[in-house]
This record gives structure tokens, sequence and C-alpha cells, in this order.
């Protein structure tokens, strides 16, 4: 992820590939590596490729009332925590990471642009982005909710999400504009996962957000 992160997309740019092509490739890619890992380890362990048996080891269940709320009251404790945070971003880029201009371009947010892209007349950029971001947040959830989180409570019972928390924020800090403001979500996600044994409240909330976040930055920048 390192590499395609910081050495991979930044070259694609460099080769004049258009920022949103730049983006949609690299974190298509990145969900791709995901979603094989879950099927091959899922495999691994000798389970029938059924949606059954895929619903009940990625726990995949309905929700009912009370997911649902807290899934809600997830969503809006993530997006104040990036809403408010948002300015961390630009700075862990200039300050401490020295981030390449391909991810200060990305991390730009100029009202009325959607990564370099006139809003208007151009929704299919936003729309396909958007669905990109959900494929990528459910390929994530997938993997460590849904894979290692079930795993990890075998080892370690109801401290498993403490034991999970750091090591997916060390996992996102493969990005790290967003760590700042990943810190609640790498405790809340892994919390709740597993006390509603469910990964459907976070692979709903963290995409709610995130499509809410993209379109406010999209018209109103900051």
């Amino acid at each position: 992820m390192a590499l395609l992160f910081w050495k991979g997309m930044p070259l694609l740019d460099w080769l004049g590939w258009s920022l949103l092509k730049t983006c949609c490739a690299g974190f298509g890619f990145a969900s791709i590596v995901l979603l094989r890992a879950s099927h091959f380890f899922f495999r691994r362990e000798g389970n029938a490729f059924r949606w059954s048996v895929l619903r009940e080891r990625f726990r995949l269940h309905p929700l009912d009332a009370k997911a649902w709320v807290w899934t809600f009251v997830l969503a809006a404790i993530l997006f104040l925590s990036s809403w408010l945070l948002a300015g961390t971003a630009e700075w862990i880029n200039r300050h401490i990471v020295d981030a390449p201009k391909f991810w200060m371009r990305v991390h730009e947010n100029i009202p009325g642009y959607f990564l370099e892209i006139p809003i208007r007349g151009s929704w299919w950029a936003f729309c396909g982005y958007s669905a990109l971001l959900v494929l990528q947040i459910f390929s994530e959830e997938l993997w460590f909710r849904g894979y290692i989180l079930p795993r990890q409570e075998l080892a370690y019972g109801r401290f498993a999400w403490t034991i999970h928390a750091p090591l997916w924020l060390l996992f996102r800090a493969v990005l790290p504009s967003q760590l700042i403001q990943d810190i609640a979500g790498s405790l809340l996600l892994p919390y709740l996962s597993q006390r509603l044994s469910n990964t459907w409240p976070a692979i709903l909330s963290r995409s709610l957000v995130c499509l809410v976040l993209v379109l406010l930055r999209s018209w109103y920048g900051n």
C-alpha cells in the first residue's frame, strides 16, 4: 500500500494522468487487493463460497433497530471528527511528511471543483469516484472488521478491539495526512463492530460520512 500510494500514484500523475484517473486507479487497485485477501483467507479456512457462509463469517447480518441507531451515531461522530479536524491533513502534508505535490493537490479544496474538475457538468466524475470510495471502504471493512476482528476476538476476548485499534491506525498511517482525523474512528469502529457482532455499521457509517464530506468540499471547499 505504501508503494502504491507514495510511488505508484505520483508516478501516474507525473506521466500525465489526470487527478481523477490516478485516484481511481490507485484506490481501485487497493480495493482489489483487500477484497482478494479477504476471499483468499476465507477459502483457506475451509469455508464454502456461499452467501449464507459469507454473511456469517464476515458478520454481514441484517441491522436491527439498535444497530441502525448506533450506525447513525457513529456516522455523526466520524463526521464531526473529520470536519473539525479537516485542516490537519494539509498541515501534516506540509510540515511533517513532505508529501508529493500529487497528494497536496488531492487535498486541495477548491469550491465548485472536484479533483480539479468543475462539478457542474461533471457529476459523472463525482458519482463514479464516490462509488469507488464506497468500494474502498467496503473492502477495508470486510478485511479488518469482517475477517481480522473475529479472529482477534477468539484470541483476546472482550479486549480484542483494544488490540485491533492501533493496528488499524497503523494501516491508515500509510496516508499520514488522515492520521489525526482517524483517531476517533480507530477506536469506535472496532469497538462497535465487536459489541454488535456486525460489520455493516462500520461500512455504512464510513460510506455516509465520506459521501457527505466529498460533496461539501466539492461545493464549498474548506
